[in-house]
């Protein structure tokens, strides 16, 4: 009974935020979208008249951060607080710079592997089309951007990416929240309200603790490059200015990635776990009905803190690797050909001869009595 009071304070709201940020002032009009300037734009660093900046080259191969990153104050509504990105200057084609200022991020492209331990490890670069970045600001942070579309320059997030991300959003001209379909793919606007109704909704939940913090706010920046092995010259030095959502960086390397977890080799590693992390853990997705919760969105660093990435799955069939019962609790549990024997036309499928190390995740194993509540 007290989850489910606390289940429906929290849909309250978030029905709440919604409404005040979608639904605007008394004139009828959105606090924030991309076409409405009651919020200001970005002021532009043109730099001086001898300075090679983003407003005045029309290319830049490298771009140093000198225009702070806004981030928005915990308050509502969040999205009013957000500039709109500013229209990329038209300039001389010819002038193109090898450097330039101006930008309030440098954009980088994901490490296929990262150290870890006394060895390296996978990174998994995302398989929801969306572009994942890493961005330098002005002050000196790593922070993460996530963008669904509006980047030039022919943006691929991986070799196995058959189109490149939408240089413009599908959805810029959205006023009403109703009007967002389920799949947000190629959507920016919609993506934006839902992200930024979860992170007041985790903070109001006090679950900050493994969830990076999140908003909405401008890119101005140019084109991390082709991937590595690509010769697509036409991403070199071109200017972007977009809406993406930032993310504070979650530390260490997905759960999935760190191969032997359950055995001696790690076993330093699992048990620093902290049981706390993991009861938030299985809480956040009981109460927000995360979707999609697998060994890939569970991060883990060296002295065994977890953070969970890639929430847009909130408010679907609950679906998590911290519960029992679900499909992917269940695929870590007896095997994938087991448990999706229909995918793989071998029904009845063989069960895997011992659980995956996500299994250790259950959160029965770091409660007593196996159980959280009355």
């Amino acid at each position: 009974m007290q989850i489910q009071s606390m289940l429906a304070l929290l849909l309250g709201l978030s029905i709440l935020d919604s409404c005040v940020i979608t639904c605007g002032g008394a004139d009828g009009a959105p606090s924030w979208h991309p076409h409405h300037h009651r919020a200001h734009e970005v002021k532009l660093d043109e730099g001086s008249s001898n300075d090679a900046s983003w407003a005045t080259c029309s290319k830049c191969t490298t771009c140093n951060p000198t225009v702070p990153v806004i981030v928005p104050t915990p308050t509502s509504p969040i999205l009013a607080q957000v500039p709109n990105a500013p229209a990329i200057p038209d300039v001389e084609p010819k002038n193109e710079c090898a450097e330039c200022g101006g930008c309030n991020v440098r954009l980088r492209r994901l490490s296929e592997r990262v150290p870890f331990e006394d060895n390296d490890a996978k990174v998994f670069l995302g398989a929801s089309g969306a572009a994942v970045l890493l961005a330098d600001t002005a002050k000196g942070e790593e922070v993460v951007l996530k963008m669904w579309c509006g980047i030039q320059g022919e943006y691929h997030q991986s070799n196995g990416q058959k189109d490149p991300i939408p240089p413009t959003c599908k959805d810029q001209d959205y006023t009403d929240m109703e009007k967002c379909p389920d799949q947000h793919y190629g959507l920016g606007p919609c993506n934006f309200r839902l992200l930024a109704s979860l992170d007041q909704l985790y903070r109001d939940a006090n679950l900050t603790a493994v969830i990076p913090r999140s908003w909405t706010g401008p890119v101005i920046g140019t084109h991390p490059g082709p991937l590595p092995g690509s010769t697509n010259a036409k991403s070199d030095g071109v200017r972007i200015s977009t809406m993406a959502q930032y993310f504070t960086l979650a530390k260490g390397v997905s759960v999935e990635s760190v191969r032997g977890l359950a055995t001696q080799k790690h076993k330093a590693l699992a048990q620093s776990i902290k049981p706390l992390q993991v009861q938030q853990a299985a809480m956040a997705d009981l109460l927000f009905s995360e979707s999609d919760r697998h060994g890939q969105n569970v991060m883990i660093d060296e002295d065994g803190n977890i953070n969970l990435i890639d929430n847009e799955g909130a408010f679907g069939p609950t679906n998590s690797m911290f519960l029992p019962g679900g499909q992917k609790f269940e695929v870590y549990r007896i095997g994938y050909g087991a448990v999706c024997c229909g995918n793989t036309g071998k029904c009845p499928g063989q069960p895997q001869t011992r659980p995956a190390a996500e299994n250790m995740f259950d959160y029965r194993c770091f409660v007593k009595d196996y159980k959280m509540g009355n």
